[in-house]
C-alpha cells in the first residue's frame, strides 16, 4: 500500500548504493514499522466490513483512516519510539511489549480516543491473550528475520537487498491486517461485541 511507499523509496535507494549498514536497515525498518501502522489505520474500515460480511469501498476505508490520521500518526510515532528501544535492549522484551500494544491503532480508530488512552485500552484488551499475540509476533519476526537472512545468503546484490525489503514489507502488511482482525474478535470475545456492531461505528 501507499503508506510503504517510504520504505520502499529508501530501500531501493538503499540497494542502488549497495550500502546495507545497520543504521541503514534499522532506519527501513523503522520507516516499515511506521508504514504498518498507518495501513493498520487505513485498513481498519475494510477489515471491519469483510468480517461483518458487508462490502467496503476502497475510497471509504482510506476515507475512514485519513479521518483519524493525526491520532494514528501520534500513536505511531510513540509506538516506534517505544518498541524501537526495546528492540535496541533486546528482541525479547520489545516482542511482549508488542503484545501488549498489538491492537493501538486499531482502538484509535475505532473508539475515537486519545494516544495515551489508547495504549491503556490495548493492554486491557490483549490482557489473556498475549501469550496469543506474542506468539504471533515471534512466529512472524522470527520467520521474517529468517527468509531475510537467507535471502542475503543465495542472492546477489543488490537483489539480495530488494527481495530481503520485500520479506519484511509483506510480513508488515500481513501484520497490519491481523492487528485489526485480533482487534474485533477481542472485542467480540470479551464484550460481547459482533462483527456488525463494530462495523456500524463507521455507518
Amino acid at each position: 500500500g501507499i503508506s510503504f511507499v517510504p520504505a520502499i523509496a529508501y530501500g531501493a535507494a538503499t540497494a542502488r548504493a549497495g550500502d546495507a549498514t545497520l543504521a541503514s536497515l534499522m532506519i527501513f525498518a523503522g520507516l516499515s514499522l511506521a508504514g504498518m501502522l498507518v495501513m493498520t489505520s487505513l485498513s481498519t474500515h475494510a477489515v471491519a466490513y469483510f468480517m461483518a460480511n458487508q462490502h467496503a469501498s476502497v475510497g471509504a476505508s482510506v476515507r475512514h483512516g485519513l479521518a483519524s490520521l493525526w491520532r494514528v500518526l501520534g500513536a505511531t510515532i510513540l509506538l516506534v519510539l517505544i518498541l524501537g528501544s526495546a528492540l535496541a535492549t533486546y528482541v525479547i522484551p520489545a516482542l511482549l511489549i508488542a503484545a501488549l500494544l498489538y491492537v493501538v491503532i486499531p482502538v484509535v480508530v475505532f473508539e475515537d480516543v486519545g494516544v495515551v488512552e489508547s495504549l491503556s485500552r490495548s493492554a486491557v484488551l490483549t490482557k489473556g491473550y498475549r501469550a496469543t499475540c506474542f506468539f504471533a509476533n515471534l512466529v512472524l519476526f522470527g520467520g521474517m528475520t529468517l527468509a531475510a537472512n537467507r535471502l542475503f545468503v543465495y542472492l546477489p546484490p543488490p537483489y539480495d537487498i530488494l527481495a530481503a525489503m520485500a520479506v519484511v514489507i509483506g510480513c508488515m502488511a500481513f501484520s497490519a491486517l491481523h492487528a485489526v482482525a485480533s482487534y474485533v474478535m477481542l472485542r467480540e470475545q470479551k464484550e460481547g461485541a459482533n462483527p456488525n456492531s463494530l462495523a456500524d461505528v463507521f455507518s
